[in-house]
């Protein structure tokens, strides 16, 4: 069972798209059309499009262009493995093939980190992999690395100009949405007032119950006081 203030605020939440869902769609249907046109399946553009959409506007050249080297680096990465491959007389598709592209991501992922691209390490991961993994032995690693590295950088192109050029929200949620723009966000709760302060001291008879008279005040009784000594 849900708490219900979890509850409540699932009832009241409409579903909402938001604009980096918008921008996601575009840049996929631009590079299937791109790809479409060049003759090849949208795959590796499609995945780089995806990775390369963020939020805002925000540091998107900085992002794109450490998207562009790490995916030179990858696709270098895997031509030269799959040439080691080759001459050391490593099988494809076979154990110690999956052990060293396993091992190799290590380095990978610590040289992009290192220079200061870290959204970069895993695009670089992905474009080794895809071109290492779908290598048939059929043609040459060098030209298969271009191929599938041009691929990816028609997602990064693409994502881009996509992610500049149509609106972003500045108040994006946890997962990376953001809100609708126009609708205004919630009011916090009111706080508690703070309790008065006494401004004097408390009378020293008894407070009167409502709807009675305050009680007058005390007389000095004839021999109350005490006598002094004589």
């Amino acid at each position: 069972m849900l708490p219900e203030d979890y509850q409540h605020k699932i009832q009241r939440s409409p579903l909402r798209v938001g604009m980096r869902s918008i921008k996601t769609v575009v840049a996929v249907f631009i590079c299937c059309c791109i790809d479409t046109l060049r003759g090849v399946v949208p795959f590796q553009s499609t995945i780089a499009a995806i990775l390369c959409i963020q939020p805002d506007t925000e540091n998107s050249v900085d992002a794109a262009i450490s998207r562009i080297i790490g995916t030179i680096l990858g696709g270098v990465s895997a031509a030269l493995a799959l040439m080691a491959f080759n001459a050391i007389g490593v099988s494809v598709y076979g154990i110690p093939f999956y052990l060293f592209l396993s091992l190799l991501l290590i380095p990978l992922i610590y040289i992009p980190v290192q220079l200061g691209w870290p959204n970069a390490a895993a695009l670089t991961c992905i474009v080794f992999l895809v071109i290492s993994l779908s290598y048939t032995g059929d043609t040459n690693p060098m030209s298969m690395a271009i191929t599938r590295v041009l691929d990816t950088l028609v997602g990064i192109l693409v994502a881009l100009p996509v992610n500049i050029l149509l609106p972003s929200n500045k108040a994006a949620e946890e997962d990376g949405e953001a809100a609708p723009s126009g609708e205004a966000s919630p009011a916090p709760p009111p706080e508690n007032p703070p309790a008065p302060r006494d401004s004097g001291t408390p009378p020293d008879g008894p407070s009167p119950l409502p709807g009675q008279d305050s009680p007058p005040p005390e007389e000095d009784v004839p021999g109350s006081q005490a006598k002094e000594p004589e």
